[in-house]
């Protein structure tokens, strides 16, 4: 009998070896198959996939580039465009500066032949002298500067005012976009030429005005720009202020109050 049980304890000490050997390798296997579970091709995809965003995020990335080069080129060609026709714009509307009262080294005289501007001390000339705030063709003068040199005056400047509204007829063309005092402006031959003040040792052409305020007049006009017009255009205009400026290569201008076509 104590043979027999050793046999038998041998038999479960060797049980117990066999049972804690497989617990292991089940356990191992157990261990194995977590880390089995991993896909092997994940890190492949999550690979691929952060490759196959990147080429889309570089397209938005350049088309965003791009759209905000479009933009500030044409914001720049815009504002190139706007600067070029304000400054246009605003030479051509600019009035001459304002003189008032009498002038100190020139004197104004005036006729049945019109106006003439002669050295404050000089003898010659012909008719009577014409003072600041005095009315001449239901024109008031404001002011006026001259420019003598020896016993002529070949430049002079004179402000007036009329005495309400003059109406005139008249033909507007557009001055070329190189002319040094106002490109692009508004210049107006008119039909009455008895209605305006006049030197005449003036050699320029009698009756052609620049337009001060040109913007309101093409709006009077219904027109958008000196660009529409094309040729001479027939226009009857109301007039109140007159610049005159005696010189070879000056303009006298015109402030308009109202304007229509014709």
């Amino acid at each position: 009998m104590i043979i027999f049980r050793g046999a038998i304890t041998m038999k479960r000490k060797k049980r117990i070896r066999l049972t804690l050997l497989f617990a292991g390798m089940v356990a191992a296997a157990g261990l194995c198959g977590c880390s089995s579970d991993r896909d092997p091709n994940a890190e492949g995809r999550e690979s691929s996939a952060a490759d196959s965003t990147e080429p889309v995020q570089t397209e938005q990335t350049e088309a965003q580039t791009e759209q905000q080069t479009e933009k500030q080129t044409e914001a720049t060609e815009s504002t190139a465009e706007t600067t070029s026709s304000s400054a246009q714009e605003s030479r051509a509307e600019t009035p001459p500066a304002a003189i008032s009262g009498a002038d100190d080294d020139t004197k104004l005289l005036w006729s049945e032949r019109g106006l003439e501007a002669v050295p404050i001390d000089s003898k010659d000339g012909y008719g009577e002298e014409l003072a600041a705030g005095s009315d001449y063709l239901n024109w008031t003068l404001n002011g006026f500067d001259g420019k003598p040199s020896g016993d002529a005056v070949p430049e002079v400047q004179a402000d007036f005012t009329y005495n309400g509204q003059l109406q005139q007829n008249g033909q507007i063309r557009v001055l070329s976009g190189s002319d040094p005092y106002y490109p692009n402006g508004l210049y107006m031959h008119v039909d009455n030429l008895a209605d305006f003040p006049y030197f005449p040792k003036d050699t320029r052409d009698r009756g052609w005005f620049v337009i001060e305020n040109a913007d309101e007049v093409l709006e009077f006009l219904g027109l958008k720009s000196s660009a529409d017009i094309s040729g001479d255009l027939s226009v009857t205009v109301s007039v109140d202020q007159l610049h005159v400026h005696v010189s070879a290569d000056h303009y006298d201008t015109l402030h308009v109050l109202s304007a229509s076509k014709r």
